[in-house]
């Protein structure tokens, strides 16, 4: 990292002057809490664009501890090649970087073991398989994966211009971190061993807040604010996904999920929840985490699209941003129930050019 570059806060000038502006853009919409003020971000993610880099290898080939720093210097080189393909684009997005490899690195740096790879993914096999396992579970930071995660973060700063924003972690919720420990015989346990589920829950927020303390030591706060998955905020607020929430009913999610859910946030400075579409049935609870900051909810297949829901889910919310996925079409035909809440939108479209249409629209009708 550059020696004139505070290691606590990057201030906007130490940012490119239209990524600076962006921050600026998305300061002005958390400062303003008027129903209508809608960002847009770019789902580069899910648009297969062309982007060719030199050293690009599937997924499968980063497998181990030893390539994370590799691995880091690939996806720094793919998201400036990125930003290069959509810089004639004037979306929102924040352009970032995180430490992971799929999901298998947020539990391994709490459990160690073996990073399992396949079709553009990772996961682990779960460790709790009987209730004595949770003592082994502990806070290393010898553990190879734990190393791992801070080399890329500190990799990911050493090349820092200015040009895209670092983000600690993105962390499991109390309840994500469970099931991948525990495997889904957690959805069980639930009812047969509560106590125990508890236990593992506690030793998941304890996880969590010690990992990004320590990450926070290398990634410095942004403006005043924290960088989370294209979104800006100020102050500190941590990541975390609540996915096996989405398979509970809300009164499992209220007495084993929440209140750890709570405990991470309140000792964290506030956090960012995302979750998915199988959950709108527990929206309303998950809305309701003290220090929510925002919240984020995917669509998938087979599932209602949540931006067919809106009018409900900014009820639901209280005013807290949401964030969720759309097509240029759903700006066009929703633009006027878009306006009735804070909004950001997660574009997907079939070309740069029909995205960039939609955005001129959205910025005409709402600005």
């Amino acid at each position: 990292m550059n020696s004139n570059i505070s290691r606590k806060n990057l201030e906007l000038n130490n940012f490119q002057p239209w990524l600076a502006d962006r921050l600026t853009r998305w300061q002005r919409f958390i400062e303003d809490p008027t129903p209508g003020n809608i960002l847009v971000n770019l789902a580069t993610w899910d648009m297969n664009l062309k982007v060719d880099i030199e050293g690009s290898s599937p997924l499968e080939s980063w497998d181990s501890p030893r390539y994370c720093t590799a691995y880091a210097d690939y996806q720094t080189a793919y998201l400036k090649a990125e930003i290069e393909l959509t810089k004639y684009i004037d979306d929102d997005r924040l352009p970032m970087l995180n430490p992971g490899i799929g999901i298998a690195l947020n539990s391994l740096y709490l459990a160690d073991g073996k990073m399992d790879v396949s079709a553009g993914t990772t996961w682990r096999h779960p460790v709790i398989n009987e209730w004595d396992d949770l003592n082994s579970l502990h806070l290393d930071p010898d553990n190879p994966w734990f190393q791992g995660i801070t080399a890329m973060n500190q990799r990911y700063m050493a090349a820092f211009n200015g040009d895209y924003c670092v983000q600690t972690f993105s962390h499991f919720g109390p309840m994500d971190m469970a099931n991948a420990l525990r495997g889904n015989d957690l959805f069980i346990d639930f009812y047969d061993y509560p106590d125990e589920v508890h236990q593992l829950m506690q030793k998941s927020v304890d996880a969590t807040l010690w990992l990004e303390q320590e990450e926070r030591k290398i990634v410095p706060m942004i403006n005043g604010g924290t960088a989370i998955w294209g979104s800006w905020m100020p102050g500190n607020a941590i990541f975390m996904s609540e996915d096996a929430t989405d398979l509970c009913a809300p009164d499992i999610y209220r007495e084993f999920g929440k209140p750890y859910t709570e405990q991470i946030s309140n000792s964290g400075g506030g956090c960012w929840i995302h979750h998915h579409a199988k959950g709108l049935h527990v929206h309303h609870d998950v809305a309701k985490v003290n220090g929510l900051r925002m919240t984020e909810i995917s669509w998938d297949p087979n599932c209602p699209r949540p931006i067919e829901h809106l009018e409900e889910l900014f009820a639901q919310n209280n005013s807290i941003p949401l964030m969720t996925r759309c097509t240029p079409q759903d700006i066009y035909e929703k633009i006027d129930i878009m306006k009735q809440g804070r909004l950001v939108l997660m574009l997907t479209a079939e070309s740069l050019n029909e995205a960039a249409e939609a955005i001129t629209f959205l910025r005409k009708n709402t600005m």
